[in-house]
């Protein structure tokens, strides 16, 4: 039988596109985040007309929700495939002991 650490190990194993995925997504989110701030305390911003300053933002803020909703798919990817890795471990680990 596999001590914890090893169980644990072998699952991160299993799941490490989706949490490689789930980093990039927050990165990109994190990212898009600080573009619009800085976009918001820009020099660039105050050269704009109010109106083109607003699309801009709110172009910016798109960009933001976007990023936000692919890290919150990549999120639940990531707990989907921890748990089917659980699963097939559990199931694994049944068959191990029925023989």
């Amino acid at each position: 039988m596999e001590d914890t650490r090893q169980r644990a190990s072998r699952i991160r194993g299993l799941i490490a596109a989706e949490n490689q995925a789930w980093d990039r997504a927050t990165e990109r989110r994190a990212d898009a985040e600080y573009a619009l701030e800085l976009f918001e305390e820009s020099e660039e911003r105050q050269g704009l007309s109010e109106d083109e300053a607003e699309e801009r933002c709110e172009q910016l803020r798109a960009i933001v929700r976007e990023a936000r909703e692919a890290e919150q798919a990549a999120e639940r990817a990531w707990h989907e495939a921890r748990e089917r890795a659980e699963a097939k471990m559990k199931r694994e680990e049944g068959e191990r002991k029925r023989r």
